[in-house]
C-alpha cells in the first residue's frame, strides 16, 4: 500500500502528545484527524485547537477535525495511539472492534507493558512500536504548547520507511530502530528517573538537571532500571548522569507528563514505569528499592 499518497491517519488520544502529533500531521497537509472518546470535549475543540510551537510567542489555530464517533476510525489506514498506559486495555478493545484489518498501528505510550499488550491483540505485522522524546503541555482544552523536540524511534519493519517519512515531513526527527525493545527499556529508565521527581517536586525538567543532588538521584534510579533490564536481556548501559542532563536541558521548559497529571489531579502512569520495573525485578529475583520507594511516593500524592 502507498501510505505516502493514500494515508488516512487517526491519532487516538487527545492529550498533550497526541494533540501535538495530530496538529503537526494535519498542519503539513496530511489527511489526519484526532479521536477523543469524550463527545462533549471533541465537539468543543474540533477545528479550534491551537499550537504554540517551541520558542514562539503566538499560537496558531490549526483547524483539525476532532471526532468522537468510533466508527470513523474504520476510515484510517494508520492509527497512532497516544493514550495513557492505564487506558490501553479499553482502547485496544475499541481498536479491535473498529479498525480495518489492514490498518497499521503506531504506539506512542510510555511503559514496559505497551508492546506486549499490542502484540497479544494484533498481528505483529500491523504493530509498529515507537518511543518518542518530544515534549508537550496542554495549557487548556484547545491550546497545546510544544515544550521540547527530541528523537522519535520507530521499530524497523516493512512499512517503517513510509511512516517515518510521514512523521519527518511533519517536523519530527525520526530514527528507525532494529531493537525497539532496548529503546523501550532505555526510555523507561529515563522516565523512571525524571517523572517521579518532577511530579513530587513539581519542577520543570530543566530545574531537575540544575540541582546536582537531584541529578545524582535520577542517575541512581536509572542505574537501578539498567540492572533490571540487563537481567531481562537488554543492555542499556550508558553514562546516565550525562544522558539525563542532556534530556532535561533539551526539554527544560517541560513539566513531564506525570507532573502534569499530578497538577490536574489525574491518575499517573507510575505503575507502568517504576511499578513495572519493580514487578519485573521481582520476577527475576532482584530488588529495585529506589523505584519501589518513588512508586510509593507518587501513589501517595
Amino acid at each position: 500500500m502507498d501510505f505516502m499518497t493514500k494515508s488516512k491517519i487517526a491519532v487516538v488520544g487527545a492529550g498533550s502528545v497526541g494533540s501535538l502529533v495530530a496538529l503537526r500531521l494535519f498542519e503539513c497537509g496530511n489527511d489526519a484527524f484526532l479521536y477523543d472518546y469524550n463527545s462533549v470535549r471533541a465537539e468543543k475543540i474540533s477545528q479550534q485547537l491551537e499550537l504554540l510551537p517551541l520558542g514562539e510567542d503566538e499560537p496558531k489555530k490549526i483547524r483539525i477535525p476532532v471526532l468522537s464517533d468510533k466508527d470513523r476510525l474504520r476510515e484510517a489506514n494508520i492509527a497512532v495511539v497516544a493514550v495513557k498506559s492505564y487506558s490501553l486495555l479499553s482502547v485496544i478493545e475499541l481498536l479491535k472492534e473498529v479498525l480495518n484489518p489492514d490498518c497499521l498501528i503506531v504506539t506512542l505510550q510510555n511503559g514496559l507493558s505497551v508492546r506486549p499488550l499490542f502484540l497479544e491483540s494484533f498481528d505483529s505485522s500491523r504493530v509498529y512500536s515507537a518511543v518518542t522524546n518530544i515534549g508537550a503541555n496542554k495549557l487548556s482544552d484547545t491550546l497545546v504548547k510544544e515544550t521540547g523536540q527530541g528523537i522519535t524511534y520507530l521499530e524497523k519493519k516493512e512499512y517503517s520507511a513510509a511512516i517515518s517519512s510521514l512523521l519527518a515531513n511533519s517536523g519530527f526527527t525520526v530514527e528507525l530502530a532494529e531493537d525497539i525493545s532496548r529503546i523501550i527499556w532505555q526510555k523507561a529508565a529515563i522516565n523512571c528517573a525524571i517523572n517521579p521527581l518532577g511530579a513530587i517536586l513539581q519542577l520543570k525538567n530543566g530545574a531537575l538537571a540544575e540541582n546536582t543532588e537531584l541529578l545524582t538521584l535520577m542517575s541512581d534510579i536509572a542505574g537501578e532500571v539498567e540492572e533490571v533490564a540487563r537481567a531481562a536481556g537488554h543492555d542499556i548501559s550508558q553514562d546516565w548522569t550525562r544522558t539525563l542532563a542532556e534530556i532535561c536541558v533539551k526539554t527544560a521548559e517541560n513539566y513531564n507528563s506525570m507532573a502534569q497529571d499530578v497538577q490536574r489531579g489525574k491518575k499517573t502512569e507510575i505503575d507502568a514505569l517504576n511499578g513495572a520495573v519493580c514487578k519485573t525485578a521481582e520476577k527475576l529475583s532482584l530488588k529495585a528499592p529506589l523505584n519501589s520507594a518513588f512508586a510509593a511516593l507518587v501513589r501517595a500524592l
